[in-house]
């Protein structure tokens, strides 16, 4: 994600349908054209046409497996790691109340000890890292989960 390589080139090649660029820049936009190929009968690649081109910032995809448990007096969060994360930020919100920061940690877990009782929690955890700036780089975030403080 901390490439900064600024001129067109080869990225990678796959046989999927999906490709992630672990190199892509966080500080300016990355564009991509697919090109679609065959292979002759000489074994040599037949390359088709790119027709447009994407482009977005490199930044770590969102966490998965997002759980949330209730215990006494808290909610427990725990998910699975996010490639290339150096820590997660915790929002939420109650059924009533406004949405906003909770917390953050390196960990894959987190316990949240202000968690209500009487209603529903919500929690969104984004996974982060800083780029060679030092500026944090905020990545997406998957579906919420809710709990209750027992």
């Amino acid at each position: 994600m901390h490439r900064k390589i600024k001129k067109y080139g080869y990225c990678g090649m796959t046989s999927k349908t999906s490709f992630v660029d672990k190199k892509a820049l966080d500080n300016d936009y990355n564009f991509y054209w697919v090109y679609p190929y065959v292979m002759g009968a000489d074994g040599n690649r037949i390359v088709g046409k790119s027709p447009a081109y994407v482009y977005a910032k490199g930044i770590c995809a969102s966490v998965t497996n997002l759980k949330a448990v209730s215990q006494n007096g808290a909610v427990k969060l725990t998910w699975t790691k996010s490639a290339d994360a150096e820590g997660y930020l915790i929002y939420g919100k109650t059924e009533s109340g406004k949405y906003g920061y909770i917390g953050m940690t390196s960990k894959t877990g987190y316990i949240d000890k202000k968690a209500s009782k009487k209603e529903w929690n919500f929690y969104w955890v984004f996974p982060y890292y800083k780029n060679a700036d030092g500026k944090m780089i905020v990545g997406q975030t998957g579906k919420y989960v809710y709990g209750k403080a027992k």
